[in-house]
């Protein structure tokens, strides 16, 4: 499983990570942290693509949950 991740923050802005995330939409499941409230996910929340919102406070936990998932999907066998 490939995976790109984008995160918005103060140094990276809004219109980078989006030039970046929508050159990335190539059936590769690509995952865009935004802070952005002025941002609508859902035409780029299609083709495997993930977009969620997050502030300075729940950051850490998303990606840590973004992390156990792809822990555990490593971790099982293929088929």
């Amino acid at each position: 499983m490939k995976i790109r991740l984008f995160i918005e923050t103060k140094e990276v802005m809004l219109p980078l990570q989006m030039s970046n995330f929508i050159q990335g939409m190539d059936g590769v499941v690509n995952i865009l942290f935004t802070c952005s409230d002025k941002l609508s996910g859902k035409w780029l929340g299609e083709n495997s693509n993930l977009v969620l919102k997050y502030n300075e406070s729940t950051l850490l936990s998303a990606l840590d949950k973004i992390s156990q998932v792809l822990i555990k999907h490593s971790e099982s066998p293929r088929v």
